[in-house]
């Protein structure tokens, strides 16, 4: 829709330029200038169109006779470029865009659409209708009139408005969103372990890097006492807010299980259990170690994650 009306304006802009008087004293008089002069009038229309069936100002009855009378001016300007300007085609386009304009701001006043932009769009679209209408008229019976200018102007007002209120609109949501996700990282860093309990037996160090401001990875420390801890890993599919819910799910099923920390093919089975039918249509990979330093033992399992142990 932005690519129609940007052409739009461009070739209305270039139609007010090329047909401007200091234009025609600083060029020299040829042919091809005057062609291009009558044949750009032609073809001002036809993006305009495309914009506002973009937009969902035409009904179906609008753009079928829409389509037909694109192709009448498209024709009209080819037509313009190769033999010449013509009275006739000038006659014609304004017939045509008469009605165009007629059947447009019929279209606008049945639309029952009660959003606040499109009815500040509409009545601006309907002042540039309105002049641009009375220049056309005015052209058909031989009459001097460039007031359609004005109604232009009126129109891209009207669209600047829209823009720069939907700007501030869109920064205010993002600014929420944006503390929402704040608040919400730190209630995803409050369910993770700050710091391992102090231990003569065990060293453990973690870092929690997440790839956005919330993530689906979770881990934990089980710890029995000070000789027997069990270390969890997790991940959650996705990112993003859905995956740091589910983290927190992951939290409380851990939890759950720890009167089975000893045996980790039955502490994933237990967390498996409590999370199965509650995460949607996301899974949660997980891989839980069982240490032992009095036995020097260690067991292991895991549930569809990658291997989580470096042996060297």
């Amino acid at each position: 829709m932005a690519i129609y009306f940007a052409l739009f304006a461009f070739l209305y802009g270039q139609r007010l330029w090329v047909q401007a008087g200091v234009l025609g004293v600083l060029v020299p008089h040829s042919q091809l200038f005057e062609r291009l002069r009558y044949g750009i009038d032609f073809l001002v229309p036809i993006p305009a169109f495309l914009f506002f069936n973009a937009a969902e100002l035409l009904h179906r009855r609008a753009k079928i006779v829409g389509y037909t009378l694109g192709i009448l001016l498209g024709s009209l300007a080819l037509a313009t470029f190769a033999f010449g300007p013509s009275p006739s085609y000038h006659l014609i386009n304004n017939v045509v865009v008469i009605v165009a304009l007629v059947l447009l701001v019929i279209q606008s006043l049945l639309n029952s659409d009660r959003n606040r932009d499109f009815v500040v769009i509409r009545r601006g679209l309907l002042i540039f209708v309105a002049f641009a209408l009375w220049d056309n008229v005015a052209q058909a019976f031989s009459l001097t009139s460039k007031i359609e200018p004005f109604g232009f102007a009126a129109f891209l007002a009207a669209l600047g408005y829209v823009a720069a209120r939907q700007t501030m609109e869109r920064d205010q949501q993002l600014n929420s969103i944006q503390k929402e996700l704040e608040v919400a990282r730190r209630i995803q860093l409050s369910i993770l372990p700050a710091e391992f309990p102090h231990s003569d037996n065990f060293r453990v160090a973690a870092r929690y890097v997440p790839m956005t401001s919330v993530a689906g990875d979770f881990y934990d420390f089980i710890v029995a006492d000070d000789k027997r801890v069990g270390l969890l890993i997790a991940d959650v599919s996705g990112h993003g807010v859905p995956a740091a819910l589910i983290a927190s799910m992951v939290k409380l099923a851990a939890t759950s299980q720890r009167a089975q920390a000893a045996n980790p093919g039955g502490f994933l089975s237990g967390m498996n259990s409590a999370l199965l039918g509650n995460t949607q249509d996301q899974f949660v990979t997980a891989a839980y170690v069982h240490l032992d330093s009095e036995s020097r033992e260690l067991l292991y399992s895991a549930a569809g994650h990658p291997p989580m142990l470096l042996l060297r």
